[in-house]
């Protein structure tokens, strides 16, 4: 009897230096008692799980399945050894282990938390989810089962639950850098791309080398088509580790693109298509490029993946776009306007039909409000409020209307920086609105208006030292024309017009994932276009800013003067730079980035008229707004 409890002793001992981190003395004390009693399943158990925190796995593994032919009964020793062997990556016996753990002890936490682990290696991601919430029921003071629930439902794309869990997580650990990298990620993947962003650079800065802030941030950035250079540098650095990593493919090959890079582009497109010949993304995105410069191409995989109901809808879509182009390209107007159709069917089936059918009544419900909310008193009771700066400059318009020929045009003048599409000012009015529409002044917090106006400026001054104008050319800032007035009464307005026939087309054949709900139904596109039409009838009559309208023909058939036009608008000296904007090598990520690499054509003025016999519920949204020809 004396021994044994000298042996218990023993144990107790070795237990409280393992739980104070006293690795090496614990594991010293574990082996006198297996010195004493090599059958001790307590010892072996516990030893085992030890020399798993010290890396020696093939030995703790040895020493927990010893335990568990002793006794075979004992759930912790089924859940250790299941923890052991997931480090090894023995995934299918880890899950054995797991599962008879749990069927032993079902309110053993970490017997469902290595299930979860082990379902996760296994692809089953909805089993793993399962056993991540039992984790999470057992033992909610922990953020293991939370950091499993977010990995689970991040597979199964359901990002607001990863979200939700890892919300929790970053109030506990906000330096967490797992649930900093997953959460950037599903912010990206619910469109808050930003919030995304800044997310992962929190992640990257807290940890420049490690691989998911990496991703995380290089995501964000592809998906805001921001800070191009970062983007490539972050994919390079991956690719150096990995050179076969896809994603990271994907995007660098997107950057590339952006920057004007054509074959360096095709190059990264055709290494991915080696290494997966079927990648949809891949094949339709080298297809873009192919057909845009005159290539020919091999149309019978586009249509495969087309028809291809396998296929990830979003994957269809973009190779049915694709498929359009080179039928177009090749004469077939029929055939394009059949893939492009179809691609947009899937496209809208893919979106929920309540959230386009909410698009559609806010925007008709905005249109219907604006007229009678804006009026010379508003602008007056406001003008003391907005920043004094002359440096913002605004090019809006529907989208596909010539708005990045005209923001490539001013940014290659010298004094002018070209800012791409940005969300800057809709966030400014969000905070204004503090919860409300932000498109109500009337509603907003007029005290925060000075420190918010100043704080952009700042911030446009810091990216663009030296510059005088800084162009924002987000197309749809032409809805927040009379706020943006309110905000920056010196502002600059331009407004590119082109024939609504040709916009409407463009923007129904371009892939647009899931970001313009209204471009994938040709009376949508009309409804958008007369809308918008409508609203800029409003802004000459009321607004009080400078504003200046180009027309998308008259500047493909006079360059030279309808440049010289706009420079003087901005209140600038003339520069010859400007006539050779597709010399310039700022990074260009919007759908026109093919178009403004080369000198100014007129191939696309008039393409309507390709694909007249079909656009019948087009021209009839458009009556009285286009010529009857």
């Amino acid at each position: 009897m004396a021994g044994l409890e000298h042996v218990d002793a023993i144990l107790d001992s070795a237990i409280a230096q393992q739980q104070a981190g006293a690795l090496e003395t614990a594991e010293a004390l574990y082996r006198q008692v297996l010195d004493a009693e090599p059958d001790n399943v307590d010892a072996l158990n516990l030893l085992g799980l030890l020399l798993q925190e010290d890396g020696r796995l093939e030995e703790a593994i040895a020493l927990l399945e010893r335990a568990i032919v002793l006794d075979p009964d004992f759930p912790d020793a089924h859940a250790n050894l299941a923890r052991g062997l997931n480090l090894a990556r023995r995934a299918d016996d880890a899950h054995a282990a797991a599962r008879r753990a749990t069927d032993l002890d079902p309110d053993l936490a970490e017997g469902w938390q290595q299930l979860g682990l082990a379902c996760l290696s296994l692809n089953q991601s909805q089993a793993a989810l399962d056993a991540f919430h039992e984790a999470e029921r057992l033992t909610p003071e922990l953020i293991a089962p939370r950091l499993g629930v977010a990995q689970a439902a991040m597979r199964l794309l359901d990002h607001a639950a990863v979200i939700d869990a890892l919300s929790e997580v970053l109030a506990e650990e906000p330096d967490n850098l797992e649930a900093l990298s997953n959460m950037a990620i599903a912010l990206v993947g619910t469109d808050r791309f930003e919030e995304g962003a800044a997310m992962a650079r929190h992640a990257v800065a807290l940890n420049p080398d490690n691989t998911s802030a990496k991703f995380a941030l290089a995501l964000s950035l592809f998906k805001l088509r921001d800070d191009i250079e970062t983007l490539e540098s972050i994919c390079q650095s991956m690719l150096e580790i990995d050179p076969n990593n896809i994603d990271c493919l994907i995007m660098l090959g997107g950057a590339r693109t952006w920057r004007g890079a054509f074959d360096e582009a095709k190059a990264i497109y055709h290494q991915i298509l080696d290494l997966q010949p079927s990648h949809p993304d891949a094949k339709s995105l080298l297809a873009a490029l192919r057909a845009e410069s005159g290539e020919e191409d091999d149309i019978s995989a586009y249509r495969t993946t087309l028809d291809d109901t396998a296929q990830l809808p979003l994957h269809r879509a973009s190779a049915g776009h694709a498929l359009a182009r080179i039928l177009e390209r090749d004469g077939d107007y029929d055939g394009a306007f059949a893939a492009d159709l179809e691609a947009n069917q899937i496209t809208a089936a893919e979106m929920a039909a309540g959230e386009k059918a909410k698009h559609m009544t806010q925007f008709q419900r905005y249109l219907s409000w604006a007229p009678t909310a804006f009026t010379p008193a508003l602008f007056e009771r406001f003008k003391p409020l907005g920043h004094r700066s002359d440096m913002p400059v605004f090019i809006v318009g529907m989208p596909r209307s010539g708005t990045t020929l005209v923001e490539q045009i001013l940014s290659s003048h010298p004094e002018v920086f070209g800012g791409g599409e940005r969300s800057d000012l809709e966030h400014i009015m969000a905070r204004l609105a503090k919860g409300t529409s932000p498109s109500v002044p009337t509603e907003w917090d007029l005290t925060r208006i000075a420190a918010e106006t100043e704080a952009h400026i700042s911030a446009l001054r810091a990216i663009a030292p030296g510059a005088s104008r800084f162009v924002d050319k987000m197309p749809d800032n032409i809805l927040f024309m009379g706020q943006i007035a309110m905000l920056f009464p010196n502002a600059r307005f331009i407004v590119c017009r082109r024939d609504l026939r040709d916009i409407c087309l463009s923007c129904f054949t371009t892939f647009f994932p899931l970001t313009l709900p209204w471009s994938n139904s040709l009376e949508d596109c009309g409804d958008r276009a007369a809308g918008t039409m409508a609203l800029l009838d409003l802004w000459r009559r009321v607004l009080p800013a400078r504003m200046i309208e180009v027309q998308y023909e008259s500047l493909v058939a006079d360059l030279e003067s309808e440049s010289r036009r706009l420079i003087d608008f901005l209140g600038l000296e003339w520069d010859p730079a400007c006539l050779d904007y597709q010399q310039n090598k700022r990074a260009v990520s919007t759908a026109s980035y093919m178009q403004v690499r080369q000198p100014i054509y007129d191939r696309s003025i008039g393409r309507w008229r390709r694909f007249e016999k079909h656009l019948g519920p087009l021209l009839e949204k458009l009556k009285g707004l286009v010529p009857e020809d």
